[in-house]
């Protein structure tokens, strides 16, 4: 098995697990491929988040609601870059999403 099947197979894996959503579990699987200490707790609140503000890729405000929760997260997470990390996640997330 390759290394990359290996991977995709142990994320289905953590997905199946967690039961995230897609938002959520992506975050998560970011954070802890950065070596970030608790990216299941980072990850819940910002499912939270994404629950909350359901129009976040077409609302300001509702997206301002979003990087407010990921940025307390990740700072919660004691991450210390946050801005960068924040916008790494938005960028993912925003090309995931159609």
């Amino acid at each position: 098995m390759t290394p990359l099947i290996r991977a995709a197979r142990e994320a289905q894996k953590l997905r199946d697990e967690t039961k995230f959503s897609p938002e959520a579990f992506a975050v998560f699987y970011v954070l802890k491929m950065d070596g970030v200490k608790e990216p299941l707790q980072a990850a819940r609140t910002v499912e939270q988040a994404f629950e909350q503000f359901l129009h976040w890729q077409t609302s300001e405000a509702q997206e301002r609601g979003v990087r407010k929760s990921i940025f307390k997260a990740l700072n919660d997470a004691g991450v210390e870059a946050i801005a960068e990390v924040a916008d790494k996640l938005l960028k993912l997330l925003r090309r995931a999403k159609p």
